[in-house]
């Protein structure tokens, strides 16, 4: 037994996917101060928090409605309990066509269930206001106008060294990309485990080059920074 799998035999009860094999300990969820629970849930820190920023994928080049003056990106987080099971629903609409092993291979787990919301809390100010804060001195963010799909990390890494750093950049360490975002296959000899290591083990995490001031209706991320570590919840 490795020292992945030994680390995770230690966890109990995560959360798991009612229909398949996808099961995960932390889960997701980004939104600005006043907006509701909306039951969508993923593994993906990366993506929540781009969400709670930009809002949803399909309106970064469409309609900023988000103005860093005046909202606050919030991150909340659910972890399983410990002495029982929660099945949740997938939300199929985000997986796509994809099955699990595409959403996996795509970066597209998510959940929608209002089960989740229970077990959730917001994070501090402080560690969104960080992780906006790395995301602005790395090499993921462009203010330059380049509308280009996505970025890669670094073409000369080890997969081993982006996803420490992708960890690092989103204070995500025991549950980020070293840890595959916390999801497992419920049987160890699943082909969801295959899909895992193959995505976890070779592709590097990638970050919209869209995401950047001009996907904002006013400031930009220095001030989600500053208003996050004035207001300090």
């Amino acid at each position: 037994m490795t020292a992945f799998d030994t680390a995770w035999a230690l966890l109990k009860m995560p959360f798991v996917n009612a229909d398949g094999q996808l099961q995960s300990e932390v889960l997701y969820q980004g939104r600005r101060t006043g907006d509701k629970d909306s039951n969508y849930w993923t593994p993906h820190k990366s993506k929540a928090m781009a969400y709670s920023m930009f809002g949803p994928r399909y309106d970064y080049e469409g309609s900023p409605f988000v103005d860093a003056n005046k909202h606050y990106p919030e991150l909340h987080m659910a972890t399983a309990p410990k002495d029982e099971y929660i099945e949740v629903d997938p939300d199929d609409e985000y997986m796509g066509g994809y099955g699990e092993d595409g959403a996996v291979s795509n970066g597209r787990v998510a959940f929608k269930d209002p089960v989740i919301g229970r077990y959730s809390e917001k994070l501090p100010d402080d560690h969104v206001a960080q992780i906006i804060e790395n995301i602005i001195n790395s090499d993921l963010y462009s203010d330059d106008g380049d509308y280009e799909e996505q970025i890669y990390m670094d073409d000369e890494a080890e997969p081993w060294e982006y996803n420490n750093e992708w960890d690092r950049i989103f204070n995500a360490k025991g549950k980020g990309r070293a840890n595959w975002d916390t999801l497992y296959p419920k049987d160890d000899d699943s082909h969801i485990r295959d899909a895992l290591e193959e995505a976890y083990g070779s592709e590097e995490p990638l970050w919209d080059l869209v995401t950047t001031n001009q996907a904002l209706t006013g400031g930009n991320l220095n001030d989600f920074v500053r208003r996050l570590r004035e207001r300090g919840q």
